[in-house]
């Protein structure tokens, strides 16, 4: 077992690790992206960058610790240990952390800088995402049905509340109810965006598979939390008058 307080320490240890949050779920980061998160109950929490073999291996063998969330892996913190969950948290930091950060932790040498000009290596282009990325990603998180609406626009939705929509091109993704403040945090100027309404609307040939994972499992967030408050309202005996 581990505890919130111990995750928090072990999270804070790392450099330039901070703690932050969205949506009520704490979060540590390291350069403003996000490698761990605890959830408002303190009893769950996800880590971000786990090798998908790993991953996978870990919530088909032990499913009552392990849990997939689209690209993260969800842990029950009763049911892992410490020396358990600081070996997967220190795999998330190194995923998220700059590489030259993650070498001067290790003591590795930083590499000067030759004065021989060497002919500039082929950056390999990432592959381009795409709708079924989209649908695939979408659908994997709790509760997500498919949907359309307004002549054929598909969306994604939990219960009735959508959350993100297509358009009928295929080539844009619109997510809803992202705060200003947090697109900002989650962009960071990486790739360009506008908005519309109460959504934001991006390319999907500019996005890669884990920023799209991560703006929808925001999207997915505010919506689920909407849908709570929604049903709490009706409930509530001031509703019912």
């Amino acid at each position: 077992m581990i505890t919130a307080a111990q995750i928090a320490k072990l999270a804070l240890s790392f450099p330039d690790a901070v703690e932050s949050s969205h949506f009520d779920v704490r979060d540590f980061r390291v350069r403003k992206k996000i490698f761990a998160t605890i959830h408002p109950s303190g009893k769950t929490g996800v880590l971000l960058r786990i090798d998908p073999d790993q991953r996978a291996a870990l919530a088909e063998n032990e499913p009552e610790t392990y849990q997939l969330r689209s690209t993260a892996l969800q842990v029950v913190f009763a049911k892992i240990s410490v020396a358990a969950y600081k070996q997967l948290l220190e795999q998330a930091w190194r995923g998220t952390a700059p590489k030259k950060l993650v070498a001067a932790h290790d003591g590795a040498p930083v590499a000067k800088s030759s004065s021989r000009k060497s002919a500039p290596k082929r950056a390999k282009r990432p592959r381009k995402v795409t709708v079924h990325d989209v649908r695939a990603l979408a659908l994997a998180l709790p509760d997500t049905r498919e949907a359309s609406h307004f002549g054929g626009f598909p969306d994604f939705r939990i219960g009735k509340k959508i959350f993100a929509t297509l358009d009928k091109q295929g080539t844009t993704v619109t997510l809803m109810w992202i705060p200003a403040e947090r697109t900002s945090e989650l962009l960071d100027g990486r790739i360009p965006y506008r908005i519309k309404g109460a959504g934001l609307v991006v390319e999907i040939a500019r996005l890669d598979t884990e920023l799209l994972a991560l703006l929808l499992a925001e999207a997915h967030e505010v919506a689920r939390v909407r849908l709570i408050a929604q049903a709490a309202d009706r409930a509530s005996p001031s509703s019912s008058r």
